[in-house]
């Protein structure tokens, strides 16, 4: 906590000096709260902005982000042309500075591979359990479905996939990570 400087505190009077006192005294403790947060503090989580950037403890790099001068070029390599599924070529028909017509071809153009994920098309196999009748004593009897078959209409692949992508997303508590008026 901060002292009255000697030469300042024998001018004072002692009303004077118990207010500067207290007032010296209320600036350390709103000092010390001004670290505090939920995390090093009896503080409720709720005190704390949800969009709030956590405080960062470790020293500024002496560096800039980012590849610095010198350093070994990291890139992803390109596939050869007959690893490739598809190929566009794509060239300019117009200048864009002037506007004039252009013909031709770059021996090497710029090369942009694109990654997809193939379409998923589900296989459906249709199940036709026949009802007969008995000549004999005129019961009906339905034809059972073979072991391994689901009673309900999702295969056990779809009804992983589907566990996985409602736990993906948070929902599989129930929890949906938006309202139903956004979604």
């Amino acid at each position: 906590m901060s002292e009255i400087p000697p030469e300042l505190a024998d001018e004072m009077t002692p009303a004077v000096r118990a207010f500067v006192e207290s007032l010296l005294a209320r600036i350390a403790e709103l000092e010390a709260r001004l670290g505090m947060t939920p995390q090093n503090s009896s503080l409720p989580p709720s005190s704390r902005h949800p969009h709030a950037r956590p405080v960062s403890h470790k020293p500024t790099a002496k560096r800039k982000r980012g590849g610095q001068k010198g350093h070994p070029k990291h890139e992803r390599t390109l596939l050869p042309p007959e690893r490739v599924d598809e190929t566009l070529v794509l060239k300019p028909t117009a200048c864009r500075r002037c506007g004039q017509r252009l013909t031709g071809t770059d021996p090497e153009p710029w090369r942009h591979p694109v990654w997809e994920l193939p379409e998923i098309k589900p296989t459906i196999t249709e199940y036709q359990q026949h009802r007969l009748r008995c000549p004999g004593c005129g019961t009906s009897t339905c034809a059972e479905l073979p072991r391994g078959v689901p009673a309900h209409q999702s295969g056990p692949r779809l009804t992983a996939f589907t566990a996985l992508l409602m736990a993906a997303s948070g929902r599989a508590n129930g929890v949906s990570p938006c309202s139903a008026s956004r979604c």
